[in-house]
């Protein structure tokens, strides 16, 4: 659920004090916030639109896959109870070379879009940052309406069920050695 999610990182939520903390840092004159929507960027691409800041010819960018695919709600359970399977086991997750190879084989088998809130949360977590998106938007986007689109009628009306699924120990076992190349009971490789 996002209350989970803004409990977890709700210092990233807080735009106006993530930026302050930053101009603490590099100064003021140094900070070029950006709106992540394709319509705001150089070519509707974050790279191109990075490349564009710093001088450099949107070409540089080249053409290149999409380079960040996302998995599906089904996927994301699928990790989630995985990653819950090998904490439990000892073994938890790190952020190394068998996660990443295991949350990429995930993402081929199950390609998508991921979960979503309900739009009523949405809105509640919206209203919730409503004075820090304020402040960002009078100061580095005076010209813009809002800072966010508010518009949430594409999301459901409840969010979707986040359960993980039930699998035996066994299954958990399989499934990660047949995602991760390995055999079911040894570890991946870091």
């Amino acid at each position: 659920s996002l209350e989970f999610l803004e409990h977890e990182l709700s210092g990233l939520y807080d735009y106006a004090n993530l930026l302050r903390s930053w101009q603490s840092v590099f100064g003021e004159g140094s900070i070029i916030p950006r709106i992540f929507e394709p319509d705001a960027l150089l070519n509707g691409d974050s790279v191109a639109d990075f490349l564009g800041l710093c001088g450099a010819g949107p070409g540089l960018a080249g053409k290149r896959a999409m380079a960040n695919p996302s998995m599906n709600a089904e996927g994301q359970k699928l990790l989630l109870a995985l990653g819950k399977y090998m904490t439990e086991a000892g073994r938890p997750p790190a952020n190394g070379a068998a996660w990443r190879h295991l949350a990429a084989a995930i993402t081929r088998r199950y390609p998508g879009r991921g979960w979503q809130p309900g739009r009523a949360e949405a809105e509640a977590m919206l209203a919730r940052y409503a004075v820090s998106n304020e402040a960002v938007r009078r100061t580095w986007f005076p010209n813009r309406a809002a800072l966010f689109n508010a518009d949430f009628s594409q999301l459901p009306d409840t969010a979707i069920d986040f359960a993980a699924p039930a699998l035996s120990e066994a299954s958990y076992a399989a499934l990660l050695a047949r995602l991760t190349g390995t055999s079911a009971g040894s570890e991946p490789d870091e």
